[in-house]
């Protein structure tokens, strides 16, 4: 079985040493959990796990604190990361994010909502990152070696909502590099797609979309106020919760 652990980084608002405790004491009861470390001081919490980081982020926050991403990968060697937000209008389904543990394999770890119960759906990173007419203008899915006889390396595969809608997904795939997909988009698509008959046409529309955007490696995102809101990164996760 591939080794998908991999160290994030969180923030979580913590105030004292029981704080500490409720985290230890949650992480400990999550199975997929190799080892974390919790600095008060720093209100910091890495996890080295094989869980998509939205579990690891339910389980901080069911202590009754928030926790916020930071950033995912190893800390020694950064070779790169990227997320991309899905949406529809301006309704958010949820993200892809992409984090190139070495030179041959890329963890995918997504979190998607909003989906039919039980649906399966396929996901696709498309050549372009232009979103001026919707999903319709990302262009066709990427695949820079479209002469050879490997799978397209944009087809991500398919991803299956539960009965509430919700699908979290963690895999490593070997033809994604992250430096060549920045800037381009993911799309989730309405349809699924049967690998060994069907070509990534039949998934049909995009049903949401977003552009790959780079984001922090692990240790990389010191801001604890937004640039653009002058919100603290605590008041922009509450928001979020909310809505």
């Amino acid at each position: 079985m591939e080794n998908l652990f991999d160290k994030m980084e969180f923030s979580v608002n913590m105030k004292d040493s029981s704080c500490v405790d409720k985290i230890s004491s949650s992480l400990d009861q999550l199975q997929g959990i190799k080892s974390f470390e919790v600095d008060l001081d720093k209100q910091s919490v890495i996890v080295t796990t094989n869980l998509p980081s939205s579990i690891v982020q339910e389980s901080l926050e069911s202590t009754g604190m928030l926790a916020v991403y930071r950033g995912q990968g190893e800390n020694s060697v950064n070779l790169g990361a990227a997320v991309a937000i899905l949406k529809s209008g301006h309704q958010t389904y949820g993200l892809v994010r992409f984090v190139q543990k070495d030179l041959n394999s890329c963890i995918i770890d997504g979190s998607i909502s909003k989906l039919s119960p039980f649906c399966k759906h396929a996901v696709h990173i498309h050549e372009l990152g232009d979103l001026s007419n919707g999903c319709e203008s990302t262009g066709d899915v990427y695949n820079p070696m479209p002469s050879t006889n490997e799978k397209i390396v944009g087809d991500l595969g398919n991803i299956s909502a539960d009965s509430k809608g919700n699908s979290i997904f963690k895999f490593i795939d070997h033809y994604i590099k992250v430096w060549d997909v920045i800037g381009r988009s993911v799309c989730l698509h309405e349809k699924d797609v049967d690998l060994k008959t069907s070509k990534h046409s039949d998934a049909g529309e995009s049903i949401a979309c977003g552009i790959i955007a780079r984001s922090a490696g692990m240790l990389e995102n010191l801001k604890k106020v937004c640039t653009c809101s002058g919100k603290t990164l605590w008041e922009e996760r509450e928001e979020t919760r909310v809505h």
